[in-house]
């Protein structure tokens, strides 16, 4: 688990004093002051920026040079250049764009083993189906889909599982991630409906947003149902077929030295949090 914040982190099992302190350390107060578990590590987080006190427990910051917000996210759309006209196929690597409303619908069909598909949106994009990997190539050979929508990426009510990374670039009030929506027409509209919503989704790869919209409504704390959302950073997001093995002539390919690169090892480093 990862947590980002522009101010501080407070009341985390890492930051709270050894069992048996009864001293309240500063700046604690209510609920914040009781059950102190574990022992304090600065290290849990980076402590960048002028709001972080460690000694009152107060943890994070920002991560900018200057001390400022966070900052916001990569710009994926500037990134996409050139492209043919996005046709609706997920049976072969390309770069595409396209303008308006656009229906991301695989037909039940998993996306191809070995495919690397880039996809820029100037508009919204509304995902009708499950999108799904053939991994019957082996690891390195996973596909890669990646969307980029300059406006709002919706997720219909209907489905539970999608694969890839999906960034709704879009300034407020667009740039939304929303996880409950439904099509009528050319018009895209969220619910929040209980029966509607009432099932789960789960997205394998990786979602960025200026905002999400988590509208699903599946499962209790009660219950054995799986949640309601789950968001699942796994390994095929960069153990996938490298994008300039499928894509050699894409602009970010063709540059000196990087044409023909492909992935020789991987390793986790610490600190795993």
């Amino acid at each position: 688990m990862a947590a980002l914040a522009s101010g501080d982190l407070r009341s985390f099992v890492t930051g709270l004093n050894p069992a048996g302190n009864t001293t309240n350390p500063a700046g604690r107060t209510g609920s914040d002051s009781l059950n102190f578990v574990g022992t304090p590590r600065a290290l849990s987080f980076a402590n960048a920026g002028p709001g972080v006190n460690i000694t009152a427990s107060h943890y994070g910051g920002s991560f900018t040079s200057g001390g400022g917000l966070l900052p916001c996210i990569t710009d994926y759309a500037a990134a996409i250049t050139g492209g043919s006209p996005w046709g609706g196929s997920f049976a072969s690597s390309g770069v595409f764009t396209k303008s308006g409303l656009t229906v991301l619908d695989t037909g039940g069909t998993d996306i191809p083993h070995d495919t690397v598909i880039k996809l820029k949106v100037n508009g919204n994009v509304y995902i009708k189906s499950d999108i799904n990997y053939d991994d019957s190539g082996g690891p390195l050979h996973y596909p890669r889909l990646t969307v980029v929508a300059t406006g709002n990426i919706y997720v219909a009510s209907t489905v539970n599982t999608i694969h890839g990374l999906f960034v709704a670039q879009g300034a407020s009030p667009s740039g939304v991630f929303a996880t409950c929506a439904k099509l009528s027409g050319a018009v895209v509209s969220e619910t929040t409906d209980y029966n509607t919503c009432n099932n789960s989704l789960t997205v394998y790869g990786g979602v960025a947003a200026t905002k999400l919209n988590l509208e699903r409504t599946s499962g209790t704390r009660t219950s054995n149902n799986p949640p309601a959302e789950s968001f699942r950073y796994t390994p095929e997001l960069w153990l996938a077929t490298p994008e300039c093995t499928a894509l050699p002539a894409a602009a970010e390919c063709t540059a000196a030295g990087v044409a023909g690169q492909k992935t020789d090892a991987i390793i986790s480093l610490p600190p795993v949090l």
